[in-house]
Formats: structure tokens, C-alpha cells, sequence
């Protein structure tokens, strides 16, 4: 396997926090691949520290859109 250098960012919601997001995952990590422009890996964690939730991108397909593309008029745009 060919070596990944990554650039890891962790936000923590404060302990006494109690607004939005204080209920789902209050610690987050996002590591980004340094040699490509997107995400190699997000985990999240609850207050415990017991993991939620972990996403590894394995394949990533980079793509050109042009201004067509999210027009609500095409017919291939559902959202």
C-alpha cells in the first residue's frame, strides 16, 4: 500500500455546552489527505468517548461540473 499523509483536525463541543449539536457527537475528527483535495477519514465520538461513527474514502472520482450541472431545469438534478 502506498504511504497517506494526512493532516488531522479535532473540534470538541465544551463540556457544559447544551445547545445544538451537544446531544449527537460532541467530538469529531476530520482528517484530509495532503496529497488530494478531499477527505480521507471522519470519525465522531460521544461524551463517553465510545465511537458513533467512522467513514474511511476508499475511491474517490474528481469531476469537472459546469453550470448546468445544479440548474433546477436539469433534468438530471433531484435535489
Amino acid at each position: 500500500t502506498t504511504p497517506v499523509r494526512l493532516i488531522s483536525m479535532t473540534w470538541e463541543v465544551p463540556p457544559a455546552y447544551t445547545g445544538t449539536g451537544a446531544h449527537y457527537a460532541p467530538r469529531v475528527e476530520l482528517a484530509i489527505d495532503l496529497r488530494h483535495p478531499w477527505p480521507h477519514e471522519v470519525a465522531a465520538w460521544d461524551r463517553t468517548g465510545r465511537p458513533l461513527e467512522s467513514v474511511r474514502f476508499t475511491q474517490v472520482e474528481a469531476r469537472q461540473w459546469d453550470a448546468g450541472t445544479f440548474d433546477r431545469n436539469n433534468p438530471d438534478y433531484h435535489f
